[in-house]
């Protein structure tokens, strides 16, 4: 499937418009794009209580910033923390990968300025070259994409079979960990062929959300109002901190057995949509 054009409206969501103009005021941005946004509604009624309804969504931005850009983790977090209403994965890229396409990133640039929703644009942004689709997606050799892509994979694969070994030799920490690295790279050698896009924030979860933008057969994993998924995200995110930063966390052995059948369902369907991509890009040539 080809890249398809988003229209959007701040009337379809108000709370964002205030997000937006948060962001401007913090961050000064040249140009902030919507490239897509998921919707759900969940109803509820009952003998004895009043019909109520829950919309919750989910809003994807690319930020384009004049200079050296902030680090695209930092305003990630900043992002998670300063919009209450749903969730917003926020990419971060130099303004210049709207206007040179040889620059890594810039088919993904080409592709949102093309068909996503302006938000916010800055005075005198110049417009850039327009692209049709195949040049969107050929922008770089194929084989280089789906070499970047496959090296992730391969670094995902080896991290889910040392996990496992873990596992058996009941080393539930380091299991843990080598799950949480497997995930990561999973979904990043998804984005890296879907997108083409390099993401620069490393939380495992939010590369997992970044990946609801172009399939949502992972959206069942990893479910923070399901409380045994919300402990399992809890543990992989923290695990990486003590890691890295030696804070204390030990999973148990239950924890790392539900870990270890949930990530088998999880790297089933990423293989299955890494060789669908793969071929979809190929039959492109």
């Amino acid at each position: 499937m080809g890249v398809q054009s988003l229209s959007f409206s701040f009337n379809q969501s108000p709370s964002l418009q205030d997000f937006v103009s948060k962001l401007i005021s913090k961050y000064d941005p040249v140009q902030l794009i919507c490239f897509g946004f998921t919707e759900e509604t969940v109803s509820s009624k009952s003998c004895f209580g009043y019909p109520a309804a829950n919309d919750t969504h989910h809003f994807f931005l690319l930020m384009l910033t004049k200079g050296r850009p902030p680090r695209e983790k930092k305003v990630q977090n900043w992002a998670e923390r300063n919009y209450e209403h749903g969730k917003i994965t926020l990419l971060v890229q130099d303004f210049k990968c709207a206007l040179k396409p040889y620059l890594s990133g810039a088919s993904f640039t080409a592709a949102v300025r093309q068909n996503g929703t302006v938000l916010y644009a800055a005075d005198q942004f110049p417009a850039g070259k327009r692209v049709d689709d195949a040049e969107i997606y050929l922008s770089i050799k194929l084989g280089a994409r789906i070499d970047k892509a496959s090296y992730h994979k391969e670094l995902a694969e080896g991290c889910y079979e040392a996990a496992g070994s873990s596992l058996e030799a009941e080393h539930w920490s380091t299991s843990v960990f080598l799950y949480s690295e497997a995930l990561q790279q999973y979904c990043l050698a998804l984005t890296r062929l879907y997108l083409n896009v390099n993401p620069k924030f490393h939380n495992p979860m939010q590369l997992l959300d970044l990946c609801k933008c172009y399939t949502m057969r992972l959206s069942g994993f990893f479910r923070p109002e399901i409380t045994e998924d919300h402990r399992l995200s809890t543990y992989l995110v923290e695990i990486r901190n003590m890691v890295h930063y030696g804070t204390d966390i030990e999973p148990d052995m239950n924890v790392t057995y539900y870990l270890d059948e949930v990530m088998t369902q999880f790297r089933g369907i990423c293989l299955e949509l890494f060789d669908f991509k793969v071929k979809e890009l190929e039959e492109m040539t």
